[in-house]
Order: C-alpha cells, then sequence, then structure tokens
C-alpha cells in the first residue's frame, strides 16, 4: 500500500513514528477489525494516541495486549525474522463446469484431489494428522469438515478413506460447484506408514501405493492407475 506498484518500502526505526502515527490503529498488523473498533471507543482514534498513551496504562486497560501495543505503535517488533515460511498445510480444489450433487461423482473428484495433495506431501517428505474437506455449494456457501487421524500420513488412500465419510454427509441431494481436500498438522515423513492388527489391508494398501508410485516416477504418471482412474477417464473419453 504504501509504495505502489512494488509494494515494497524500507522504513528507519527513526521514521517509523512519524510514519505510523496519522492512521487508525487497524493499519498495525495483527488489529483486526473487532480490536480496531473497540480502541476507538476507547478514544485510541489514530497510532498517534497510542503513542502518548502510558504503557502502563494501556497495559492496565488491555493486559499483555496492551504492552504488545505500545511498542508496535513505535513499530517495535523484536522478534526475529525468519526468511523461512513454515507450511501449516498441503491442499488442492477443483471447481467445476457444472454444479455436481451425485456422490459417486463427487467421491471421483474427491479421489484425483487426494492424489495431488499425497504427491506434495511426498514431495515435500511430510505427513500430517489433520484431514479437511472443503464445498462450496451452488449458492457459494463454503462448508469446512475436519477430522483427524490417529497416525499422521501423507498416502492417497488414507486421505480419501478419512474424508469420504464427511463427503458423504454434505451429498444429501444439494448440488456443489467446487470441492477440495487439505493435509494439516504437518511434521517430517517418518518413512514408516500406519500398522493397524485389526485391519491388516491398511498396510498392504500402503505396500500398493509406494509400488505404484515408484512405477509412475520411472515409467511415467498414466502407468499405474487405480480402478477408479481409469475408471474417470473412461468417463471423460466418452
Amino acid at each position: 500500500e504504501m509504495d505502489k506498484p512494488r509494494g515494497f518500502g524500507i522504513i528507519t526505526p527513526e521514521e517509523a513514528p512519524d510514519l505510523l502515527a496519522p492512521h487508525p490503529p487497524g493499519y498495525l498488523h495483527g488489529v483486526g477489525p473487532r480490536f480496531a473498533a473497540q480502541l476507538h471507543r476507547d478514544g485510541f482514534e489514530t497510532i498517534w494516541h497510542l503513542q502518548k498513551g502510558a504503557p502502563k496504562d494501556l497495559i492496565l486497560r488491555y493486559g499483555e495486549r496492551g504492552l504488545w501495543l505500545s511498542k508496535r505503535a513505535y513499530g517495535r517488533d523484536n522478534r526475529p525474522v525468519s526468511p523461512e515460511r513454515v507450511r501449516k498445510s498441503v491442499s488442492s480444489e477443483t471447481t467445476f463446469a457444472k454444479d455436481i450433487a451425485e456422490l459417486e461423482r463427487l467421491e471421483d473428484h474427491l479421489w484425483r484431489l487426494c492424489v495431488k495433495v499425497a504427491d506434495q506431501a511426498k514431495a515435500l517428505d511430510i505427513e500430517g494428522y489433520g484431514v479437511t474437506l472443503k464445498l462450496k455449494t451452488r449458492g457459494f456457501k463454503s462448508l469446512t469438515r475436519r477430522t483427524s487421524l490417529q497416525s499422521p500420513t501423507q498416502l492417497a488412500q488414507t486421505l480419501f478413506r478419512a474424508s469420504k465419510p464427511l463427503l458423504a454427509k454434505e451429498a444429501n441431494g444439494q448440488r456443489f460447484r467446487l470441492i477440495g481436500i487439505g493435509l494439516s498438522n504437518l511434521q517430517k515423513a517418518a518413512q514408516l506408514d500406519e500398522v493397524d492388527l485389526i485391519d491388516p489391508s491398511i498396510e498392504k494398501r500402503a505396500q500398493a501405493e509406494r509400488a505404484a508410485d515408484i512405477a509412475r516416477d520411472k515409467f511415467g504418471k498414466e502407468s499405474v492407475v487405480t480402478g477408479r482412474a481409469a475408471r474417470m477417464a473412461k468417463k471423460t473419453a466418452r
């Protein structure tokens, strides 16, 4: 906002107080609309008013947030700057050319997105506990449904099996224009897939997916496809 069109400006510590002073408190990063409205009601119409307020008074009024305000009003922030951005999730979504209501067709698209998210996670060498399903109705209402896994995963099969029940609960006849899937609560992959003594097929599915990944890397993405993916390709060809 300060230096359009580049959107990049340099401010010295000495310049910061005067530059910030005439702006409303909502100009400060971290002051949301609700807090900004509260500050305005309390008489802090500009950042200059915060600068003139005694830190002790701000602390008495707003607690630890008051101390934070007294520093930010002068542009002071002692947190270290890291050029590395911590990834919080991996996700993929698609918007349909025509709204879809049929559960089977929605599941087909969900599976394709699960494969994309799994491929991202494997490439980044990460896995996660959180699975989020995203839907948007034909009326543009957004829905998000979440579930947590007992063990972290980066596998498409596990993502799909975790998100299918979430989708089934929402696919009650209404039409959707968008579907998405995300993996969160990430950590570095442990290279050990989930093992379940009650359901040994979990391990077999994981081994099959790993083997398919190796084949796809060696011979191309179309060298190994699931039955569902083959059925989807056949429908598209028609």
